[in-house]
């Protein structure tokens, strides 16, 4: 999770937001992406792990910056599902397996 600490406090470029494009090359899915961003908000993304579960990463965003990075799974394609805690192997392998997608979408999101 280093390597996604340092977007902690910046700002997410709303704009950035109705950019799927750029997602889908990515192989992120939106699972719940807002039009405009609240004084206090949640954004959430997933990618696939297994045919059975999704990484999903959500960003708290406070005041348009990102106030916390939270990465779990869900059901495979269950956009309503709420998200679960991995362990620690299954946190390591995710990051493992994602980091790249992960500090990517994140850098777009942020214009950084």
């Amino acid at each position: 999770m280093d390597d996604l600490r340092r977007f902690m406090g910046r700002a997410v470029a709303v704009e950035r937001l109705s950019d799927r494009e750029t997602r889908n090359g990515l192989g992120v899915r939106d699972r719940w992406v807002p039009e405009t961003i609240e004084a206090f908000d949640e954004i959430e993304f997933a990618l696939p792990l297994t045919a059975e579960r999704d990484a999903v990463l959500t960003l708290a965003v406070e005041d348009g910056n990102v106030a916390r990075i939270m990465l779990g799974w869900a059901p495979a394609g269950d956009e309503d599902a709420d998200a679960r805690g991995f362990t620690e192997e299954e946190l390591g392998s995710a990051l493992e397996r994602h980091r790249e997608s992960l500090v990517r979408l994140l850098s777009h999101l942020t214009g950084s």
